[in-house]
């Protein structure tokens, strides 16, 4: 993320939250090692769905955002662009499925998303 970008980021969570820094509360779990289990990669995105749907209250009015997320897993033979593409067409089927939600990839998902 860009520092420009980072820096609109709200630098505290809503009041009694506890999080200085919503997206540095999930990098511990981001940065860990590679996760090769959809059941892990799909708490770490749950968390992050729960964390960015906190609504933060700004000057002039409180915001609340969601997220749709597609998890890919990597298995043997498949590129960075395979893995990306697949994480991709996982969010839009999120998306499509009724957004604010997790999807892992799946064949059924690229049939969904495609």
């Amino acid at each position: 993320m860009s520092s420009q970008r980072r820096s609109m980021l709200p630098r505290r969570g809503p009041p009694g939250s506890g999080l200085k820094d919503p997206i540095g509360a999930l990098a511990p779990a981001l940065a860990s090692t590679v996760v090769t289990d959809a059941t892990k990669a799909t708490e770490i995105a749950a968390g992050l769905c729960t964390l960015l749907a906190t609504p933060v209250p700004l000057t002039a009015a409180t915001v609340t955002v969601g997220a749709s997320i597609g998890v890919a897993l990597s298995e043997p033979g498949i590129t960075v662009k395979g893995l990306t593409r697949r994480a991709g067409l996982a969010m839009y089927a999120a998306k499509i499925l009724g957004k604010n939600r997790i999807e892992t990839y799946s064949p059924a998902t690229h049939a969904v998303a495609a």
